[in-house]
């Protein structure tokens, strides 16, 4: 691996940073949109010195994890099927199999009513995992490389999906907080009458010592349960249920070419809304192919 590999899968871990923090962004500098879908909800941020918008459509989409619609976004056969924006992928080069950062060369077709003709680009893309079961799909668009290309060549500012997964929610949750309460008042309450009786049948002498020596203990056990609720926490994390996936699709592109901003602008939140659904659909129908495949 060369420095300039190095480099480019830094600038990857960048870009997926950056739409990671674009997706939790919840300040009022991103503008809610109308959108065409309930389901779907697209907030759009104005860029200064930038005549290009920045959007994101948000959704969530039940009986699936952030893995499984990782993968389709990644084979790209399967991509090719559901995603009606890209017309091909072709991967020129890879930098980094554990994080799939690849250098690709995309194809799109026309969009929004083929008002907006089919464009090339050379993208960066990289799928990231972060923490608490978050995986991030960006890329952004890097120096053409030598290669004939037909079309006009775009630009894609930090791009990408998030995928956050929602967990189920554990029941009785309160009641065993309650019990939890109970139990440690009981065990502080037996405690209280031991010390009591030990204090009564030793010396003054003793007592000091036992003092201290309680406090040592008492420090060990608090450590010991320190420890003990941070293994139960980490279990707990590992058996939650993932019964949705919050995703988020962020785009921001400069498609070049004798197109008005104007009308790119208000085509980009019908082109998110659309893949959005089209993702959740084929999802839907290989589950359910899979499903009959079983019986």
């Amino acid at each position: 691996m060369t420095d300039s590999d190095d480099k480019i899968i830094k600038e990857a871990r960048e870009t997926a940073e950056i739409v990671l923090q674009d997706s939790l962004d919840e300040s009022d500098k991103w503008e809610k949109q109308k959108s065409k879908d309930a389901k779907t909800t697209v907030f759009k941020k104005i860029i200064e010195k930038n005549p290009v918008h920045r959007f994101k459509a948000l959704t969530i989409i039940e009986n699936t994890t952030p893995l499984e619609i990782r993968n389709l976004l990644y084979d790209i056969k399967k991509r090719l099927k559901w995603d009606k924006e890209t017309k091909s992928i072709e991967v020129l080069k890879c930098y980094d199999e554990e994080t799939k950062t690849e250098l690709c060369h995309t194809i799109t077709n026309k969009v929004y009513k083929g008002l907006i003709s089919s464009r090339n680009f050379f993208d960066v893309r990289s799928f990231i995992p972060f923490e608490n079961g978050i995986i991030v799909n960006s890329g952004k668009s890097v120096s053409a490389p030598k290669k004939k290309i037909k079309g006009v060549l775009g630009n894609n500012f930090p791009s990408g999906f998030v995928m956050i997964p929602i967990y189920e929610e554990k029941e009785n949750k309160e009641k065993e907080k309650e019990n939890d309460i109970k139990i440690e008042k009981q065990d502080d309450n037996q405690e209280n009458k031991e010390k009591e009786n030990k204090e009564k049948e030793k010396e003054k002498e003793e007592e000091k010592q036992k003092e201290n020596d309680i406090k040592i203990e008492k420090k060990d056990d608090n450590q010991e349960k320190e420890n003990e609720k941070e293994n139960k926490n980490q279990t707990q994390i590992n058996e939650k249920k993932i019964i949705a996936t919050k995703v988020c699709y962020i785009v921001q592109s400069d498609i070049k070419g004798y197109i008005s901003y104007g009308l790119v602008n208000r085509a980009v939140p019908s082109v998110l809304v659309d893949g959005l659904n089209n993702l959740r659909n084929f999802l839907s129908k290989e589950k359910e192919e899979t499903q009959n495949s079983k019986k």
